[in-house]
């Protein structure tokens, strides 16, 4: 899921008040349940970024 696609998702489930802009969207507001999923995806991105490509694998199952 790119950027993009994770802020559309969010602003579908009211999480982020969003806008078109040059690079897909601009974010101008987060709400405190937003704020959560954001740490949540970024932390599972670190994960798997610093992961072995088995352990990320089994991280997101």
């Amino acid at each position: 899921m790119t950027d993009v696609e994770t802020v559309r998702l969010l602003r579908a489930m009211g999480w982020v008040e969003a806008r078109p802009g040059p690079d897909g969207v601009t974010v101008e507001r987060v709400t405190f349940a937003g704020e959560a999923v954001l740490a949540k995806l970024s932390e599972l991105q670190r994960q798997v970024r610093d992961a072995d490509p088995p352990a990320a694998f089994s991280a997101l199952h």
